[in-house]
């Protein structure tokens, strides 16, 4: 299957249909595709349109008022199967851009992606913008079509790395193109067509590549919507390394066309367009959407919305409500929290910033939910410093642990608490007797689940139902560098802050580097301060703090998430 609209059965728009938990943001859209949320509670939805080049991106206000923002993008029926192509997905760049992946049609406005200058445009009271005010194209189907064994092109999603290289999905040559800021384009991957395995069908079936998100520890995921016949879990989603080699990340998925990752929690979330049907007719079958959260390792999965769509577009925004959109309806349609652990907000803080030797410091972690429905089977991994021995034997220096509610297990390092309401909190309490000056000092808190059926917490078990070895760290408490410097918050969004507490006028030198060792950010000083990092600027990641001082070095990692 090339091409990945569906045809819409005009006797069901105008059905009525539950959506379980799905409430409807708005209706009337003109087959909806893609679609992206802002910090305000907008969506961003790009329509397809109807074949007559009238495809558009329209914000949708949490009332569900349609603002449109650009029209008249390209829009084409293929009469001969009912299929409409043309705009699937936007994207928001960086100065005031935006981003529009147009697919395939017959003319040159189709197979590319078009770039807009939104610099000073207010969404109901400027002009929609048009063609006209394209600032600059992308042209995929001309590369693609010439590749060995591509009959045609349909460029459906993109994605940009940190060095701006485009990593476009071409639905229709099945393929991953990459593109440098130089224009250079080369096959980044490509996949392979699988074997039919039914009596009926073409012999082999097309692995189409449908989305591609940055996968926050290097390359990406993609997500594959499989051609006819459409069989129920032969989806594959796919990480792909740097280098372009895919393996597969989850299998047994059906029709995937969207994905979103939750950093914190390393969760992705996979949006299923629909089921096929034979009877009493072949066709999509109205109501199949669903959007399945797929564990950190892609070994385990749970469905958390479905009785929609079919859908092609997803988003989830930083509140963590769910967006989706929904075609035989033409509607958007919104599901609160639906993030494993998003409205838990971590503390930890420590009564003494200084070590000394033979006296005690308090820890304690609070832990509040910030959401308006209870956080329930709430597990945090929280394993506080501990005196290092040769050996497997690895006793704690502590002269007590507990918790002000649910139970915290010293020896595992682990807190497990049954029901947190809406604007509860509970603490958790550690005294550290230091015992060796070479202690570390250094705290690192995580949250391994909440919201799950599972019961029971073993970190220990590598396969466990929530390992908190692969879940990402959600916050630290202030770092300690040879008690000269508190570096906080950690991770850091917005702005990044070190307080340097030198004792003497000596000469520092700070600098932030990224893992590859490039240098972001750099100040000199002599005296005791505060240097504040704007670190909005800089893309998600682990970073080195480097602080020289008196022929001292010290570093300290530090993560930027927004």
């Amino acid at each position: 299957m090339k091409k990945l609209s569906s045809i819409i059965i005009a006797f069901l728009i105008g059905m009525s249909f539950s959506h379980a938990q799905l409430t409807v943001v708005t209706s009337n859209l003109n087959n909806p595709a893609g679609v992206i949320a802002d910090d305000d509670g907008n969506a961003w939805v790009t329509e397809t349109g109807s074949g007559a080049n009238d495809g558009r991106v329209v914000i949708v206000k949490p009332n569900g008022d349609k603002l449109p923002v650009i029209t008249g993008l390209p829009s084409h029926i293929d009469t001969s199967v009912g299929e409409t192509t043309g705009a699937w997905r936007s994207m928001v760049l960086s100065n005031n851009r935006l981003a529009v992946v147009v697919g395939e049609g017959p003319t040159s406005l189709f197979g590319r992606i078009m770039i807009f200058n939104l610099e000073g445009f207010q969404a109901g009271v400027s002009a929609p913008k048009t063609i006209a005010d394209t600032v600059s194209t992308i042209d995929i189907s001309s590369f693609t079509v010439v590749q060995p064994g591509v009959t045609n092109s349909n460029p459906f999603s993109a994605a940009l790395d940190k060095d701006n290289n485009w990593y476009v999905v071409d639905a229709g040559a099945n393929m991953i193109v990459k593109i440098t800021p130089q224009g250079q384009k080369t096959v980044f991957t490509s996949f392979s067509r699988i074997p039919n395995p039914l009596p009926f069908g073409p012999p082999v079936i097309d692995p189409v590549p449908t989305r591609i998100i940055a996968n926050p520890q290097g390359g990406f995921y993609v997500s594959t919507l499989t051609g006819f016949p459409f069989i129920d879990g032969f989806a594959t989603i796919y990480s792909v390394d740097k280098n372009g080699v895919a393996t597969p990340y989850a299998k047994g998925s059906t029709l995937v066309t969207d994905l979103a990752l939750d950093n914190r929690t390393g969760d992705l979330y996979a949006l299923q367009f629909g089921k096929f049907g034979f009877s009493p007719s072949p066709g999509f079958v109205f109501g199949s959407g669903k959007v399945h959260r797929i564990k950190p390792g892609g070994t385990s999965s749970e469905v958390v919305a479905q009785n929609f769509g079919p859908g092609a577009g997803m988003t989830i925004d930083k509140k963590g409500n769910l967006y989706v959109t929904s075609l035989f309806t033409a509607q958007l349609l919104k599901m609160n929290n639906v993030l494993r652990c998003n409205n838990l907000d971590l503390e930890l803080t420590a009564d003494n910033n200084v070590l000394t030797l033979y006296n005690s410091i308090k820890y304690s972690l609070k832990v509040t939910n910030n959401g308006s429905s209870p956080a329930t089977n709430v597990r945090v991994y929280w394993l506080p410093p501990y005196k290092r021995f040769e050996g497997d034997s690895k006793p704690f220096a502590y002269q007590a642990a507990y918790s002000s509610k649910g139970h915290y297990d010293s020896w595992n390092g682990y807190w497990t608490i049954d029901n947190l309401n809406p604007g509860e909190s509970a603490t958790a309490y550690f005294h550290l007797f230091v015992v060796d000056d070479k202690i570390d000092a250094h705290q690192t808190v995580q949250v391994a689940a909440c919201n799950d059926s599972g019961s029971g917490f073993a970190p220990e078990q590598p396969n466990g139902d929530a390992n908190a070895y692969q879940i990402s760290i959600v916050t630290k408490a202030p770092l300690k560098i040879a008690q000269s410097l508190v570096i906080s918050p950690n991770p850091a969004d917005d702005n990044l802050n070190v307080s340097i507490k030198e004792q003497t006028d000596s000469p520092w030198r700070l600098s932030l580097r990224n893992t590859i060792g490039q240098t972001v950010f750099l100040q000199n000083g002599d005296s005791n301060g505060t240097v504040s990092i704007d670190s909005k600027k800089f893309n998600n990641g682990l970073y080195i703090i480097d602080f020289q001082s008196k022929g001292q070095r010290r570093t300290e990692k530090v993560l930027i998430r927004h």
